[in-house]
């Protein structure tokens, strides 16, 4: 900023691009108040050829939002309406989602009110945003009249827009809800992607419907394309089991990844690791790791697993098989090393 302010003092004309430069690095720092003063400055240069233009307002907009400073977003979004700024589809894109992470479905409502009597032409981003506000607050009601405004619009749903009410149902339990979006999905002639599907799987754990989700999951793996994303979902579906106190029914699991032909990896055994030392299933975790190991011998990552999770028991017996675990690292003779993470178990 003290460059910028050199350069201000020292030369008759600053390109917008720096000012751009600028405020991306402001937004990245999440220094909003030095973004909202340089958007003040530039309006009081009052230099036409650079003058904050609609998409560096709401870059600063949901900067401002991204750290819940909606004082700072709605004074910008005043300068902007006095300095002629338009305030159109993008502003209204980032207003929404910004009311949606901080809870404000009324606001949300405001805004499009807003939106609706100055004749903003809403692009489908703006629509989505609004949509996604919606199921953030948890009114899924709204979310869905929502969409039929769209079409009432002649803006027709996409993916997004599906995929984000399946995700806000899976969110509020309402898991038959969820796989009825599915079907307006397909309905509305858009095809489900692995989003769709993490998301479904996603709703059914949260409910408990495990079966339903490996199903789901079974499915993924008849295209190529969606056995890597396959691998994760059966690596949270067998964590989620650990959690809900069924261990065999896990293991089994993993079991069964093998014979599906989807072998689980280092990450898939940590992440089991972690949530059988979660539950206090500390045998258990001790036999998967042995069986992790043998498998993938030279990889740090299930060992910092171990390391890490047995000092958060909290208990000395645990945290001493830690320090003995770090100590058999260190005197490994192959290329095996304790990273950082590690070490700070």
């Amino acid at each position: 900023m003290e460059v910028l302010a050199l350069m201000e003092s020292n030369l008759e004309f600053v390109r917008k691009s720096t000012y751009a430069v600028v405020a991306s690095r402001l937004a990245n720092f999440q220094q909003v108040e030095l973004l909202e003063a340089m958007l003040t400055r530039m309006w009081q240069r009052n230099q036409e050829k650079s003058m904050p233009d609609e998409r560096m307002c709401a870059l600063a907009v949901n900067a401002a939002f991204s750290i819940r400073r909606s004082d700072v977003a709605l004074r910008i979004l005043e300068g902007m309406r006095a300095e002629g700024v338009e305030v159109g589809a993008l502003t209204v894109s980032v207003m929404a989602k910004g009311y949606g992470r901080m809870k404000q479905p009324s606001a949300v409502t405001e805004l499009l009110n807003s939106a609706q009597q100055r004749n903003v032409d809403l692009d489908i981003v703006a629509w989505n945003s609004a949509v996604d506000a919606y199921t953030r607050c948890g009114q899924l009601d709204k979310a869905h009249e929502l969409v039929e405004q769209m079409k009432a619009q002649k803006v027709h749903p996409n993916e997004t827009t599906f995929n984000t009410l399946i995700k806000g149902a899976g969110r509020a339990g309402q898991i038959d809800a969820a796989f009825d979006y599915l079907s307006e999905m397909r309905r509305n002639a858009c095809r489900p992607n692995h989003v769709t599907k993490n998301s479904l799987i996603d709703a059914c754990m949260r409910v408990g419907l495990w079966d339903r989700a490996i199903e789901i999951l079974d499915q993924m793996l008849e295209e190529e394309s969606e056995r890597k994303l396959a691998l994760i979902g059966y690596t949270s579906v067998c964590a989620g089991l650990v959690k809900c106190g069924r261990e065999t029914d896990a293991l089994g699991l993993m079991s069964e990844m093998e014979s599906k032909g989807v072998d689980p990896d280092p990450a898939a055994y940590s992440s089991v690791i972690n949530s059988l030392i979660g539950v206090g299933n500390i045998d258990i975790a001790w036999n998967l790791f042995d069986i992790a190991i043998e498998r993938f011998e030279d990889d740090e990552e299930i060992y910092a697993t171990m390391v890490a999770g047995l000092c958060k028991t909290g208990k000395a017996k645990f945290v001493y098989q830690a320090a003995e675990l770090l100590e058999h690292i260190v005197r490994i003779p192959w290329s095996v090393s304790p990273s950082l993470r590690t070490y700070t178990g």
